[in-house]
């Protein structure tokens, strides 16, 4: 997928929305940046694994160019959980 993007005045990029969404970036998310004489590339930084909604279901993302793995599918369904019984009990 590719898209056109523009810098604007404060040297800031505006990545296309369908890149973004594709990419599954959003706000606040950090980038590695190289560069060549006429090329830029920029590499989502992804350190922890993340779960997120896509189209009603739920999508895990292992962060990074890791290796999914049985524990990692565990942990983050476990942390979501926990985070979900908190904010029901009200504790969050």
């Amino acid at each position: 997928m590719n898209g056109i993007a523009e810098i604007d005045k404060a040297g800031r990029l505006v990545v296309p929305k369908k890149v973004r969404e594709a990419m599954h970036v959003r706000a606040g998310d950090r980038f590695r940046v190289e560069y060549t004489e006429d090329t830029i590339v920029l590499h989502p930084e992804r350190p922890k694994p993340r779960m997120y909604r896509k189209d009603g279901m739920w999508v895990f993302d292992p962060g990074g160019n890791e290796v999914l793995t049985q524990k990692m599918v565990s942990q983050v369904i476990r942390q979501q959980r926990e985070e979900r019984e908190r904010r029901m009990s009200g504790l969050e």
